[in-house]
């Protein structure tokens, strides 16, 4: 087993000649020497535009007091990408200048009435279209019909603000990045196809919870939210070598092949405040929520990967099992822990404390190994998340000081200091989790930790995994929670 890349010059002075030497000096197994051979230069214009209205509507008093608004807003994105292709050091590279458009257009209505001072009720809809072209088409794509309907409800039972319950339920839709269009149509290798039935990213959100006023000054908030994907976009591959890869929504349209994916987002938070006579103010919420899914998002967590879509959990059929399980963001427990005070010396000369703590708990662990097609880290050898292992608690704490000086009338001056992961805490926020980087097959076995042994996992050629085949990395820290912060400004009002 060769650990390093035999193309670098005196690898083995470093790293030694035998397998020893070179576990114990060069671990890391893949990596390249030099540039990726693509350079490109990009440049991205902006213009928007947007208005809005409002009517206060002039009802009788026994029918409370209605507010109509309504708005439009239009954008129009341009970028030009100049890619140069290095082919090797004796030929003159290939460049490839591409433009890349995008327009977007929206509008909303919406409509809140109020009825004896008691019940609130907000409904609306928006409405959304976008326009992407590249240089080949000057309308490669649209995705129209993107209506957006939103409700919410507040009920104010004694129509003095000391109790009140409530509930949202609302859709949104996803704009396409330019970036889709820069690393899917006009590529090196050709054209991409694009479903054309194709529905754009969408999720619906619903959010109940209540406040009380326990006693004076002192709050106690509840809230439940639900979120979850209605549908994304993907770059799908059948991957039988004749069916051409193109856009569309897995589980729906030209992919309705694919597994749906799918994206649950569930959380519970109870929080209390309190505010002091002396200018003091608390609060502390703790929040249960569970992450779980087989789509991540559009950028996967820990690839790296540049450009949106092309590298996510969909790609061949070959590589989905497994997949399903607490996604790579999913951290059970959060406890917050906030302070402040205001202060005020003279009429001229104030300033403000605050302290806060944020508890986190870890994120799951996965057993990562190579696909032969999507390659590393793209086979799930057990299903996400099955072990239960996860990263440590991540535990922050930050501060802040201001202090303001009012020279004469609006003029102010105000001087800040924060501080950022104040004790240094330096907790494991990732670990690497290639297993192997041997093209797998997935076991679909839930085991507890470290029960996973080499002979129990097939190589896709039917032979299983030997002890030397594991990473000696595997589950070793690959990143850590960012150091200590310090941040000072300096801002004057006039």
């Amino acid at each position: 087993m060769t650990y390093y890349e035999p193309s670098v010059p005196d690898a083995a002075l470093y790293c030694g000649t035998t397998e020893a030497e070179q576990l114990a000096r060069c671990p890391v197994q893949f990596y390249e020497v030099g540039s990726a051979g693509i350079g490109s230069l990009g440049t991205v214009d902006r213009y928007q535009a947007n208005a809005q209205a409002t009517w206060v509507l002039d009802l009788p008093s026994v029918l409370g007091f209605n507010v109509l608004k309504a708005g439009v807003d239009a954008e129009h994105l341009d970028s030009e990408q100049v890619r140069s292709l290095f082919r090797n050091s004796g030929n003159s590279p290939i460049e490839r200048k591409s433009q890349y458009g995008r327009d977007t257009l929206g509008g909303f209505v919406q409509d809140s009435w109020t009825l004896a001072n008691r019940v609130t009720l907000n409904a609306g809809v928006r409405y959304d279209a976008q326009w992407l072209n590249t240089p080949m088409d000057p309308r490669t794509f649209v995705l129209g019909q993107q209506f957006s309907p939103r409700v919410g409800l507040v009920v104010d039972p004694l129509a003095t603000g000391s109790m009140k319950f409530f509930a949202n339920y609302g859709k949104y839709r996803g704009q396409m990045p330019l970036d889709l269009l820069n690393g899917i149509f006009p590529t090196f290798s050709g054209l991409e196809s694009v479903d054309p039935g194709l529905l754009p990213p969408s999720s619906s959100e619903l959010v109940v919870g209540a406040g009380f006023e326990v006693r004076p000054r002192l709050r106690l908030f509840a809230t439940y939210t639900h979120r979850e994907l209605d549908s994304v976009i993907e770059n799908l591959d059948r991957g039988d070598g004749i069916s051409p890869s193109f856009l569309g929504n897995p589980g729906l349209g030209l992919a309705r092949d694919f597994p749906k994916a799918e994206r649950t987002h569930d959380a519970v938070t109870v929080a209390l405040s309190r505010t002091f006579a002396d200018g003091w103010f608390a609060q502390a919420s703790y929040t249960w929520s569970r992450l779980y899914g087989n789509y991540a998002g559009t950028f996967r967590p820990g690839l790296g990967w540049g450009e949106p879509v092309l590298r996510s959990d969909f790609d061949f059929p070959s590589s989905l099992a497994n997949r399903t399980g607490p996604l790579p963001n999913d951290r059970t427990h959060a406890v917050e822990v906030f302070g402040a005070r205001q202060f005020s010396f003279t009429r001229e000369l104030s300033a403000s404390l605050g302290l806060s703590y944020r508890g986190l708990s870890g994120t799951p662990i996965n057993y990562l190994g190579a696909h032969p097609r999507s390659g590393m880290g793209e086979t799930f050898v057990l299903p996400r998340g099955s072990t239960g292992e996860r990263t440590p608690w991540v535990h922050t704490v930050d501060s802040n000081l201001g202090v303001s000086y009012r020279l004469a009338g609006q003029k102010v001056v105000s001087l800040t200091l924060e501080a950022f992961n104040v004790f240094n805490f330096q907790a494991v926020t990732r670990v690497n989790e290639h297993y192997t980087y041997a093209h797998v097959l997935p076991l679909e076995a839930r085991m507890a930790p470290g029960a996973l042994t080499p002979d129990r996992v097939q190589r896709t050629n039917g032979t299983p995994l030997t002890a030397s085949d594991v990473n000696p990395e595997f589950l070793k820290p690959t990143q850590y929670q960012p150091p200590r912060q310090v941040r000072i400004g300096l801002r004057y009002t006039f």
